[in-house]
């Protein structure tokens, strides 16, 4: 039961590396994004991490678009 939920939270939780694969953008515009407030990333560790819901949101409401 465990395995599963982790499993569901790292599918929910996003790299730097991969929001730039999914929307297909540099890690520049990716910090561009998240200085204009259109992207929200989150301090862990040292590393910035996004949630994939939001990273949806995001680009339901037209705020982002996949290159």
């Amino acid at each position: 039961m465990n395995n599963i939920r982790t499993s569901s939270i790292q599918k929910e939780i996003l790299t730097t590396s991969d929001v730039m694969e999914l929307l297909d953008i540099s890690r520049t515009t990716l910090y561009q994004r998240m200085r204009a407030g259109i992207l929200v990333g989150h301090k862990l560790g040292g590393r910035i991490y996004f949630y994939r819901s939001a990273i949806k949101e995001a680009l339901e409401k037209g705020k982002i678009t996949m290159s």
